[in-house]
């Protein structure tokens, strides 16, 4: 199989981000369940219990903010690329995950297209990450191809989708001359 693209320090970089979401998640865990059982009772709340419904209300609201950032680096994380091999009509997709990496063969013809960002935002802090979304029929959200890596083939990994509409062609023309010679 020739590789396409391998991230290694970026992807590193992605999981030990998640990996203090993760900490951070805990954290608001453990205090909204504080909350659900104390709110109210420190001085500067009033010293008496809350109800139950605004406590609940208030641990509830603390757990989403702790929730919400990891989930999103989940699905993030499932979709953000650290490996393309192609062969000759397969390529392999291996996603950086939450523990582990996983790795998925897709058709040469699933490839529906890719998309550049040029990533660039410049204010008081610059920012130059530029990435490719690289869509797969069948497959939502597309996945993420960070051109911060170490090895990035972009014109072969542009080819992906460029390859796919030949071959759906191709298949095309051959599925009509199949039926012409059945009606025959």
């Amino acid at each position: 199989m020739r590789v396409l693209f391998e991230n290694r320090w970026q992807a590193k970089k992605t999981r030990w981000l998640t990996w203090g979401l993760i900490a951070c998640t805990a954290g608001c865990l453990y205090w909204a369940w504080l909350l659900a059982h104390t709110y109210g009772l420190s001085p500067g709340d009033g010293g008496v219990l809350r109800p139950l419904h605004q406590r609940l209300m208030m641990a509830g609201f603390v757990a989403l903010i702790g929730v919400l950032p990891t989930a999103g680096m989940w699905v993030f994380n499932r979709r953000y690329l650290t490996r393309i091999e192609r062969d000759e009509d397969k390529v392999a997709l291996t996603t950086l995950g939450l523990l582990f990496r996983s790795t998925r063969v897709f058709r040469l013809s699933d490839f529906a297209g890719t998309g550049y960002h040029h990533g660039q935002m410049s204010g008081r802090i610059s920012v130059n990450a530029p990435w490719m979304a690289l869509r797969v029929a069948g497959v939502w959200p597309p996945f993420v191809v960070d051109l911060q890596a170490e090895h990035a083939d972009t014109s072969a990994i542009r080819g992906l989708s460029v390859s796919a509409r030949l071959v759906a062609k191709a298949l095309r023309q051959e599925q009509r001359r199949a039926k012409m010679q059945n009606r025959a």
